[in-house]
């Protein structure tokens, strides 16, 4: 098992996004060049990401939950710990949606072939729907798509 690689980094932010850069020896450090996926460590915080690259530069992002959740702000200057994540990336289906999905093979199919990003987003979306026949509406939007006929929008 490799050692966690560290490296110190300022969170920067721009018009969508607040992200750390990734030094390239650190990219190289962890054996691959492109979207390595990692478990990160900010001030005490963990959380599993995947370093992106934009424009030939490495970087991480760091979601607004994740910079209240280790108490850090955009310019400040951090100590980023690093481990590559080996671990299977897998997503919890509510209930009622995962007897959905494995009622109807097709859309079953189509969910097992989407990233783990494209399964969270998924899921959080059909789940995070407030009223019950939001969520009912949304599930029904889900399965359309994953049937690869386009959902209906209302």
């Amino acid at each position: 098992m490799m050692p966690q690689l560290r490296f110190e980094g300022q969170l920067e932010s721009d018009k969508e996004a607040h992200f750390i850069r990734v030094p390239a020896a650190v990219v190289t450090a962890l054996g691959q060049r492109k979207r390595v996926p990692v478990k990160v460590s900010i001030n005490g915080y963990a959380y599993r990401t995947t370093i992106a690259v934009y424009g030939g530069h490495h970087y991480l992002g760091v979601r607004r939950e994740i910079r209240e959740a280790a108490g850090v702000a955009a310019g400040d200057r951090l100590t980023v710990g690093l481990d590559y994540d080996a671990e299977l990336r897998t997503v919890d289906l509510p209930d009622d949606l995962r007897s959905a999905i494995e009622a109807d093979a097709g859309a079953a199919a189509a969910f097992e072939m989407l990233s783990y990003t494209r399964k969270k987003e998924l899921v959080q979306w059909v789940s995070q729907a407030k009223r019950p026949e939001t969520q009912r509406r949304r599930m029904a939007q889900a399965m359309e798509m994953l049937r690869g006929r386009p959902a209906k929008r209302r």
